[in-house]
C-alpha cells in the first residue's frame, strides 16, 4: 500500500491575521493590505516556496513520486499554531491569512478546496512562535461521509 501524500511547512513568527490588516481607497472602492500585512504575507510566501522546493525533493528521492503542485482536490489542513504572547488572537483572520499564503505560494490551487481543519494553539512561545501547517488529501470515505483525514503521525 502508498503512502499517503502529505506536505507539512513552518512559518517562523507571529503570523498576521489579514481581514483586520485590509484598506480601502474609498474613491476607487479597491482593498490593498496595510504595509506591515504586505510584508508579513510576502515574508511567509518566500518561506513557504523555500519548503516547497525541499518537499518536492524529497518525494522525488525518497519516495520516487512526482509532486503535481498546486494540490487541486480537496484537502485536510492541520495547524498547531504557537503565539508569541497571550494576546487573544482572531482565529478566522489566522486560518484566512494562512490559506491565502498558501494559494499565492502555489501548494493549493484555490483556498475553498481546504475542506476539514484542524487548528490547536499551544502555550506561548516568545523566542520561537510559529504555525506548523500540515496538508493530505481528502480522498477517503466512511458511510457516505468523508472521515477525519488527518494523520497525526506527520
Amino acid at each position: 500500500m502508498n503512502e499517503p501524500l502529505w506536505a507539512r511547512f513552518i512559518l517562523e513568527g507571529q503570523v498576521r491575521g489579514g481581514k483586520n490588516h485590509m484598506q480601502i481607497n474609498f474613491r476607487t472602492g479597491t482593498h490593498y493590505p496595510t504595509p506591515e500585512f504586505a510584508a508579513w504575507r510576502n515574508r511567509a510566501c518566500a518561506e513557504i516556496m523555500a519548503q516547497k522546493r525541499d518537499m518536492l525533493l524529497y518525494f522525488r528521492s525518497k519516495k520516487g513520486v512526482t509532486v503535481k503542485l498546486p494540490f487541486d482536490q480537496e484537502l485536510a489542513c492541520d495547524i498547531d499554531y504557537t503565539p508569541s504572547d497571550n494576546r487573544r488572537r482572531d482565529i478566522p483572520a489566522i486560518l484566512d491569512a494562512i490559506f491565502h499564503v498558501l494559494e499565492r505560494s502555489g501548494i493549493v490551487a484555490d483556498d475553498a478546496l481546504i475542506k476539514h481543519i484542524a487548528f490547536r494553539t499551544r502555550q506561548k512561545d516568545a523566542r520561537n512562535p510559529r504555525a506548523i501547517i500540515v496538508l493530505e488529501p481528502c480522498e477517503r470515505y466512511q458511510g457516505g461521509e468523508k472521515e477525519n483525514c488527518l494523520n497525526e503521525n506527520h
